[in-house]
């Protein structure tokens, strides 16, 4: 359907149609005719696909739709594709206009190498199905970035959450608060908390499915998370879900307004949810809890993922001193 009209042209195949309608979406907006279908998107000459969004929205059928991160691998490569033109034809991309994506990505959004890894990794996905569906030949080259091997330094300390949870309630922002203490509590990801479910609560677990890895895992809750999930019943506008009636961009916005007004180290947080996933994974190794336990619980694919996340306070190491001191003897009195 375009303003109104219905438009029902026939293609040989799916990729054809694809293409067809993003053509026909942008004479539409543009206010030019709708286009008819030519020999080129009827499929009978060559490939269909053509522009960076024909390809895009391939792979991101192809290639990522089945997988748990599939929309977020999508969203990494629509950067690109926005930033350079949807209806740019890939065959005309170079290690020119992929060096200048970096650039943009670095002075423009501030990610860092880690990030623009990931987004340029996927970009490399799309235009490797270009390749295979002959329309280039080759893939430019994409450069990769050297990556800190400790990860983020950024946690919260526990009298550093204290500030944040203040001044949530203080703009009356309950719900977002109580999903912080949730996050903060499981280390759960935004989105395992997005759609966790009341039935996945029980007295003993909240039970995170299909995470990352592929497992389930069933974690104690905490006090605070009892108390929360109790009152995300009251509060929540969502039968099924604690956290499902929250708009995370309205959330993410919510956040870096806080964490702006708190200054210091708050404004350096790039990833407003993801720091209190860092956090829970702090807070665990600073209490003792050993690494192959954190492992699990945060759901890692290996323990070198995990010690990124282990870091500690300045004073988490004050008493191992101790252990270095000369053994002191026991001394007793004897009375004669």
């Amino acid at each position: 359907m375009i303003n109104g009209k219905r438009y029902r042209p026939t293609f040989a195949t799916e990729a054809a149609a694809i293409t067809w309608e993003s053509e026909a979406l942008l004479a539409a907006k543009l206010g030019k005719p709708i286009p008819q279908p030519t020999v080129d998107t009827l499929g009978q000459r060559g490939s269909a696909l053509r522009t960076l969004e024909d390809f895009w929205k391939v792979t991101k059928k192809d290639r990522w739709s089945g997988k748990n991160s599939g929309e977020k691998l999508a969203r990494n490569a629509e950067f690109f594709i926005d930033w350079k033109g949807r209806t740019t034809p890939i065959k005309d991309i170079t290690s020119r206009d992929l060096y200048d994506f970096v650039d943009y990505l670095r002075t423009e959004l501030s990610n860092d190498n880690a990030t623009i890894n990931r987004k340029m990794s996927a970009v490399k996905v799309m235009l490797k199905k270009a390749v295979h569906e002959s329309v280039i030949t080759q893939v430019p080259y994409i450069e990769k970035f050297k990556e800190t091997s400790v990860g983020s330094i950024d946690f919260l300390d526990f009298d550093e959450e204290d500030p944040l949870i203040r001044q949530l309630d203080h703009h009356g922002w309950q719900r977002l608060s109580q999903l912080v203490s949730f996050l903060i509590d499981t280390g759960a990801r935004i989105n395992e908390a997005k759609k966790l479910t009341y039935d996945d609560i029980t007295a003993k677990h909240v039970i995170l499915r299909d995470r990352k890895s592929g497992r389930t895992s069933y974690i104690p809750p905490t006090a605070r998370v009892r108390a929360v999930l109790a009152q995300c019943r009251i509060d929540g506008k969502d039968p099924a879900r604690p956290f499902g009636d929250l708009n995370l961009d309205t959330c993410r916005r919510h956040l870096n307004v806080v964490y702006e007004k708190l200054g210091g180290k708050y404004v350096r947080f790039t990833q407003p949810f993801h720091i209190f996933r860092h956090t829970c994974a702090s807070r665990l190794a600073m209490r003792g809890i050993d690494a192959k336990r954190i492992m699990d619980w945060m759901d890692h694919s290996n323990l070198s993922v995990t010690q990124r996340y282990m870091k500690l306070s300045p004073s988490a190491l004050d008493d191992v001193a101790a252990a270095l001191e000369p053994a002191v003897p026991n001394l007793r009195i004897v009375q004669s």
